[in-house]
């Protein structure tokens, strides 16, 4: 809950923690460069030269955001969670609609990013280009996710994927911490990143827990225990079919990593979800050197 008064902002969180915030502290506190010397948070004002009575100067954007409504996001990693008889997107829209229907917020559109993974950039998901093209068009500035990490697990491709949002008039509102994304607050920020970093940190512990349970099997019985396949043991003979391509020109230069994905593509080369493999997959393919 946002409430604007005179002089300050009262902020609620879950309803239990309430904070009235004078608009003299935001500016105190700003964290923009204009504000702050990049490379030593130093500020680059002194608080006596600054109004007593100073007031922001948006705050009808708080009001036009509400009017033009929102968009809900939705983001499953894995393929075998993607169907209307799944439980990942039901989950996400039932806290998305709960939260809009608590704040009377209209959603008027909404983009579902299938088999997508939590460390993959923002600007290279398929229906987060749509959303921004839809949200440039309809100004729409209000962005709905679950949490953070429906948004993205990995906590620069977070951070990252927050700030480019934040340049384009957008504002991220996780659902289950509908502040957490405020920018210009020290301690909302703080907040963001540790909570990127320990759903970063479950991820990879979880990884790491899986590979040792492997490990420990292949130890007593000999086999070995079948994970997630790598892109070479699906495919045997992708590596020649790289460097094959490799050697390819495109309008007289060399093809370019992009150029050798999208052949590759062509010829049946794909992700297990049917995209184009990843530069640095390619990348590592024409690196690899084999051991004799």
């Amino acid at each position: 809950m946002i409430e604007l008064k005179e002089d300050s902002i009262i902020f609620s969180i879950d309803s239990k923690d309430v904070y009235d915030l004078p608009f003299l502290w935001f500016r105190d506190n700003c964290q923009c460069d204009e504000c702050r010397i990049t490379e030593t948070q130093e500020k680059q004002f002194l608080l006596n030269t600054v109004p007593l009575d100073i007031k922001p100067v948006n705050i009808d954007s708080l009001l036009e955001m509400m009017m033009n409504g929102a968009i809900a996001y939705y983001r499953t990693s894995s393929a075998q969670n993607v169907g209307e008889d799944k439980d990942s997107k039901k989950r996400q829209r039932a806290a998305v609609e709960a939260y809009a229907k608590s704040q009377k917020i209209q959603i008027v559109s909404e983009f579902y990013d299938t088999a997508v993974a939590g460390k993959k950039n923002i600007e290279d998901r398929e229906a987060m280009a749509e959303l921004l093209l839809f949200a440039e068009e309809e100004k729409v500035s209000m962005v709905l996710v679950e949490s953070a990490d429906r948004f993205a697990r990995d906590l620069m491709v977070q951070e990252i994927g927050f700030r480019m949002l934040k340049d384009k008039g957008i504002h991220l509102v996780p659902v289950n911490a509908p502040d957490l994304f405020i920018d210009g607050d020290p301690t909302r920020k703080l907040i963001r990143q540790v909570l990127g970093a320990v759903a970063e940190f479950e991820k990879e512990n979880l990884v790491l827990k899986l590979r040792a349970a492997r490990q420990r099997k292949k130890r007593l019985t000999g086999e070995k225990v079948e994970g997630r396949k790598s892109v070479t043991e699906n495919y045997p003979e992708l590596e020649t079919a790289a460097k094959r391509i490799s050697r390819r020109r495109r309008n007289g230069k060399p093809i370019t990593i992009k150029g050798i994905s999208e052949d590759l593509h062509a010829e049946g080369f794909t992700t297990k979800s049917g995209g184009a493999l990843s530069t640095k997959t390619i990348w590592t393919l024409l690196n690899t050197r084999k051991k004799f």
